[in-house]
């Protein structure tokens, strides 16, 4: 028998390590984020999640409801064991009411960060609400984000609420391109609202600080971002799903809450801020056009006009889509965008073919009525004619016996 020894298994061992981890990192690379969003589920953390194409998320709404209505929603979308809570990569904590999860639960957040998963809590402690931030800071899973909630509890209450305007300064030290390729694009003017203060914990570094809303205090953190076992998370000072810093008056939120998720995740970040901007635009136009062009579809096919040539449009444009979407997921923009680009070419085309399918068919209901109504108003001028005018159905009553024996006497 022919043996091996460890000296030559050494180097087909590091190889098979190589060859591993480059296939594991470029299936993660081509996969969505699966993420788990609690809390505050707004119509602005909608926008941000449904028009992002690199994220699959499921929400658990718990914040601003009745006591039942939050438990039933855990109860219903909240993972029902921790093999569940496996398949998420990525755990969002957006300004939860954390009192209404379990221990169990709060236990089960730890572990999957633990195990590598990424995290974001927006709000600090969330709230000045005693019960709420109580909860937030007592957890277990605070101990995996960045920001110190006990001592903020302790220091501040519920975060002190800056309620004052203020800005945020990128911290351009910051090693990596998180905050620092944004910052040409004016987006340290955005004035934003509802701050509350963060305490860094040691070892963890400072993306950005809040400007403005804190006269007492000077360089007071706003992002904050480390790595906690195998998993990295962020804490946020405000509520990104909000009217804040990170909210509807900066048009490039959507893509730094995007690239701090990518950096959470270790992935590639983005480099070049015009074309992703530009292709996040394209995304939000083709669908915005193609339900448009599937409701006019719909309407079409209810009038009994042929759908055909629409509807081989519209799977044309979905299946640009997902092309562009599997190019977006593996960060080759480029190739997204042209694809976006004929995507809306053959959208623009099936939109033409659908407006003239419906003037046709609002053409041919015009004319059925019209001829409706006008063999309407024929046939009641001719039995107006013959009674009034030409009086051919008229007949004069005739006496009766009763009539004449009155006109006797």
């Amino acid at each position: 028998m022919t043996q091996i020894s460890v000296h030559g298994l050494f180097p087909l061992i590091c190889l098979t390590l190589i060859l591993l981890v480059f296939t594991s990192a470029a299936v993660s690379a081509g996969e969505q984020i699966n993420t788990l969003l609690i809390g505050m589920c707004t119509a602005y953390s909608r926008i941000i999640f449904e028009d992002e194409p690199l994220i699959d998320y499921t929400p658990v709404y718990i914040r601003g409801a009745d006591w039942e209505t939050m438990k039933r929603m855990v109860r219903t979308y909240f993972p029902r064991n921790y093999e569940a809570m496996q398949k998420y990569d990525y755990i969002y904590l957006n300004s939860p009411e954390y009192y209404v999860l379990t221990d169990e639960q709060d236990r089960w957040i730890y572990d999957r960060i633990v195990e590598g998963a990424g995290g974001m809590n927006d709000a600090s402690v969330f709230s000045q609400i005693a019960q709420i931030h109580n909860a937030w800071a007592n957890s277990m899973a605070q101990r995996a984000f960045p920001n110190d909630a006990p001592a903020v509890v302790a220091k501040h209450g519920g975060g002190e609420s800056l309620i004052e305007a203020h800005t945020v300064r990128i911290n351009m030290d910051f090693p990596d391109p998180v905050m620092t390729i944004f910052e040409p694009y004016d987006v340290e003017d955005v004035v934003g609202y509802t701050g509350r203060f963060v305490i860094a914990r040691q070892g963890a570094g400072i993306l950005a600080y809040q400007e403005g809303n804190h006269p007492s205090y000077s360089d007071v953190p706003y992002l904050v971002v480390w790595d906690y076992e195998e998993g990295r998370t962020m804490t946020c000072g405000s509520m990104i799903a909000y009217v804040t810093w990170l909210g509807r008056d900066n048009p490039y939120s959507p893509d730094i809450v995007v690239n701090m998720m990518l950096y959470t995740m270790r992935r590639d970040l983005i480099t070049d801020v015009d074309l992703f901007h530009a292709l996040k635009a394209d995304f939000r136009g083709v669908r915005g056009k193609l339900s448009y062009l599937i409701s006019v579809m719909n309407f079409v096919d209810r009038l009994g006009a042929n759908v055909g040539r629409v509807q081989e449009g519209a799977d044309t444009v979905q299946e640009y889509w997902e092309r562009a979407s599997d190019a977006y997921l593996e960060s080759d923009f480029d190739a997204a965008h042209e694809l976006l680009q004929e995507g809306f070419e053959y959208l623009n085309r099936a939109e033409e073919i659908a407006i003239e399918e419906k003037n046709r068919a609002m053409l041919w209901i015009f004319v059925i009525e019209w001829l409706a109504t006008a063999g309407t108003l024929f046939v009641s001028s001719f039995v107006v004619w013959s009674l009034m005018v030409r009086r051919r159905l008229y007949k004069a009553v005739e006496t009766s016996r009763m009539s004449k024996v009155s006109e006797s006497e």
